[in-house]
């Protein structure tokens, strides 16, 4: 059974339309990650399915359960879900342990101690929210969503205030309370890694479309559309003839992923994908290397080809090669390596 089908919801606000014919199940026990830029709905939707505002149009089904229709309305303390906001909104007048009891029933305040344990803050509930930090009121904040056993778990943008480096460690933790309580949830986020790591399944939403979804490998690897290659990392689109099975590009000659009617097309080529080496190999191309960003594990360097194509590879030391001691106007050779994604028609 599903944890949740939305079949064609339409949402507007003044005659804006935030949601438009938007259709989505989520499978029990996933974690589905919707993805998209501010304005693009992810707040709105969650809302619908909360019960906190109501759809223009569509029906929203809980399990077998209808709660949203055109004459139907459940209200969202019947809905059985939990909801973490983006700040957390604890009370601050309550410490952590009557924050993740609030509303339970006496007999049920030992599962508040339970869940603080399950978060990583045993020995904590007495600190009210003004004494911990943001990660730990993150913390609280999910464990009081999953107090009341809830059939589903919302979180909008959990991650957005905290630091990078506990954001990371902050989706691993979520992950893994969410997994192991089986409990299916709904993150929005407009983070590509977010989504990427923490997922089963990904929803891009554009404008209140869902533009493609799936599993993170297969949209990361295998975007319908380039529109929705661009949502999910840094892509090379570039112009192709593709010719029985390869595509001829600036890049030279590349391998097609799939099949590809002969003409012209859009294909995709990942920065992992450019190896960049000090002299050439068969089947590279010239460049002059441009802006060099440096992450530490690796760096992002703009390329130049002799056409005057821009592309972006992402260097690494691999094969011994010392790819961070490129500098900018370095003559360098570039290969693609590997299939590309393509499709029948040329970049708009």
């Amino acid at each position: 059974m599903s944890a949740v089908e939305i079949r064609n919801v339409s949402k507007s606000y003044d005659g804006t339309a935030v949601l438009n014919d938007f259709t989505l199940t989520v499978a029990d026990t996933f974690i589905t990650a919707i993805l998209g830029p501010s304005g693009s709905g992810k707040t709105t939707l969650l809302r619908l399915i909360a019960g906190f505002d109501r759809p223009d149009a569509g029906t929203i089904m809980l399990g077998d359960q209808l709660v949203d229709d055109a004459r139907t309305h459940v209200r969202p303390e019947r809905r059985g879900i939990g909801y973490v906001p983006q700040e957390g909104a604890l009370f601050p007048h309550l410490n952590a342990i009557r924050n993740i009891g609030f509303g339970l029933d006496r007999g049920d305040r030992d599962r508040a101690a339970d869940l603080l344990g399950l978060v990583g803050l045993t020995g904590l509930g007495h600190r009210y929210p003004h004494e911990l930090s943001g990660g730990q009121q993150q913390r609280v904040a999910l464990a009081r969503a999953l107090a009341i056993r809830p059939r589903l778990v919302l979180l909008d943008e959990p991650f957005s205030s905290l630091d990078a480096s506990l954001r990371v460690s902050m989706r691993r933790d979520i992950a893994r309370v969410l997994a192991e309580t089986r409990t299916p949830s709904i993150i929005v986020t407009h983070d590509q890694d977010e989504a990427l790591s923490l997922a089963n399944q990904v929803v891009i939403l554009d404008e209140g479309h869902a533009l493609a979804h799936g599993t993170p490998a297969d949209l990361y690897r295998t975007p319908i559309s380039a529109a929705a290659a661009r949502y999910l990392g840094d892509a090379n689109l570039l112009r192709a003839e593709v010719d029985a099975g390869v595509a001829r590009c600036a890049l030279g000659v590349v391998r097609v992923r799939a099949d590809v009617p002969n003409g012209p097309a859009t294909i995709l080529v990942r920065p992992e994908q450019l190896r960049v080496s000090a002299t050439p190999t068969e089947g590279s191309v010239l460049a002059t290397i441009g802006n060099i960003d440096y992450y530490g594990h690796d760096s992002l360097a703009e390329l130049t080809l002799d056409d005057a194509t821009m592309v972006t590879a992402r260097l690494t030391d691999y094969a011994g090669i010392d790819c961070v001691g490129f500098r900018p106007g370095d003559r360098v050779y570039v290969q693609a390596v590997g299939d590309v994604v393509a499709w029948p028609q040329a970049i708009r």
